[in-house]
């Protein structure tokens, strides 16, 4: 790093990954990074661009650093707007360096491929220094996801209670328990494994900026800040979010065929089991009728494919259903 997190103040610069190759033998992958250190409080990591499609996040992240004035911050904010440069940089889910997905790279690996490298670099760098964890994501440019705080479920019933009291701090309309089927390599399950309050959010994407959810992540996490104390204010709340779960594969309503998915259901329509979903239709296929894609069970909308497009395997349609574990 070229900046010192010890230090006092707004300090704005890179962590630089060493980054070999064929035109640049020594050269490096520069991370932004920027810490802001004022008085005695906690420290909140916050990081955007997890997948390098998903900009409301960043937007977010970009503002804050500009905004927050560390004479009047209780606390400590380590801001990564573009955590995951390569994908960034390329406006892509995954790295165009090592193809992987950084988000299943965690706990990392420090003599790993850069998305492991950078992993390692949270999870062993910055994360023992934190007390509160932002992962800011949106659907990206295959999905748009109901706008709402995802919530990691932890070994310890009273980790969980605390990342969703986190989620009910940030204030979306919605806390959504997404457990990614037992998935442990996400920064939100390492960070929880690491006993922070862990905050994600996932707001709309669909490779645009939506200005309303964009205006919900910026008042959310400045919701946080209140809540935890770091700055002044009166958080802008509308009561407790309505809480839905993730946790059964087939939630997950993906394309059996190639073709075209045609939506019948916008975002947050509460459906029943059997209620039609959408429809794929097969134009290489002229008289055969559009594969119906109906719901698994009783749940909430939370996500729709974004392209119309679809390969044999994508994700279509996501539902949520009622309650959660806590």
């Amino acid at each position: 790093m070229d900046i010192d997190l010890d230090a006092p103040g707004r300090q704005v610069g890179s962590v630089r990954f060493a980054h070999s190759l064929d035109n640049d033998a020594w050269g490096a992958d520069l991370v932004p990074i920027i810490s802001i250190r004022g008085g005695d409080g906690p420290v909140v990591l916050a990081e955007a661009g997890n997948h390098g499609d998903e900009y409301e996040g960043m937007i977010t992240l970009l503002e804050l650093a500009r905004s927050i004035d560390p004479a009047t911050l209780r606390g400590q904010l380590i801001l990564l707007p573009a955590v995951n440069a390569p994908a960034a940089r390329a406006g892509r889910r995954c790295s165009p360096v090592d193809g992987l997905n950084y988000n299943r790279c965690f706990p990392g690996d420090f003599h790993g491929t850069l998305s492991r490298q950078i992993a390692a670099f949270l999870y062993h760098g910055l994360m023992p220094r934190a007390d509160i964890f932002l992962d800011l994501h949106s659907g990206g440019s295959s999905l748009e996801i109901m706008p709402s705080n995802t919530v990691e479920v932890a070994e310890d019933p009273a980790q969980t209670r605390a990342n969703l009291d986190g989620a009910q701090a940030f204030g979306a309309s919605h806390a959504v328990f997404v457990n990614n089927l037992g998935e442990p390599r996400t920064a939100t399950a390492a960070a929880s494994r690491r006993g922070l309050v862990t905050i994600g959010t996932e707001m709309m994407g669909g490779g645009f900026v939506s200005p309303e959810a964009l205006a919900t992540c910026k008042r959310g996490v400045r919701n946080v800040l209140m809540h935890f104390g770091l700055i002044d204010g009166v958080p802008e709340r509308a009561g407790d979010p309505v809480v839905l779960t993730v946790d059964r594969s087939d939630a997950y309503h993906l394309a059996p065929h190639a073709g075209v998915f045609e939506r019948r259901v916008p975002l947050g329509t509460e459906v029943e089991a059997g209620a039609l979903l959408g429809l794929l239709h097969d134009v290489f296929a002229p008289m055969t009728e559009p594969t119906e894609l109906r719901a698994a069970f009783a749940g909430t909308v939370y996500a729709l494919r974004h392209p119309a497009h679809a390969e044999a395997g994508n994700c279509c349609i996501v539902l949520a259903e009622a309650g959660g574990p806590v």
